[in-house]
C-alpha cells in the first residue's frame, strides 16, 4: 500500500548506511511522481525530512552526488503535485540550492534540479 511504502521509505531515507540511504532516495525519486504515494509521504512530514537532508548537507549527501540528485528529484516531484505551498520552503534550503548552482564542478543533474527548484 502507498502508506506502508511511504513509511518504509521514510525510515530508510534516514538510514545510517550510504547504500541504504541511496537506495531509498532512488526509490523515493521514482515513487514521488505518484500522487497517492506523494500524499502519504508528505503527510508523514516527508518534505521536512528531505529539506533537512539537503540543509544539513550531511556528509552522505556531499560525498555522493547521485544521492543528492535523487533527493532533489524526489523533492521536485513531491512539490509538483501542489500539495504543499512553495512558501513553506525555508530560506536556508533555498540558499543551499543556490550554492549548488554556483559551484563550478557541480554535477549536471544536480544543477538542472537546483535550477528547477529556484524557478
Amino acid at each position: 500500500s502507498p502508506s506502508r511504502a511511504a513509511r518504509q521509505l521514510m525510515d530508510r531515507s534516514q538510514s545510517s548506511t550510504l547504500e541504504g540511504r541511496l537506495e531509498a532516495m532512488k526509490e523515493l525519486a521514482k515513487l514521488s511522481a505518484d500522487v497517492t504515494f506523494a500524499t502519504e509521504f508528505i503527510n508523514m512530514d516527508g518534505i521536512a525530512v528531505l529539506t533537512r537532508l539537503v540543509e544539513g548537507s550531511s556528509t552522505l549527501l556531499s560525498h555522493c552526488g547521485e544521492m543528492l540528485a535523487f533527493t532533489l528529484t524526489a523533492f521536485l516531484e513531491l512539490m509538483d503535485h501542489g500539495l504543499v505551498s512553495w512558501d513553506t520552503v525555508s530560506v536556508s534550503f533555498i540558499k543551499k540550492i543556490a550554492g549548488y548552482v554556483s559551484q563550478p564542478t557541480v554535477d549536471v543533474s544536480i544543477l538542472q534540479r537546483s535550477l528547477a527548484i529556484l524557478e
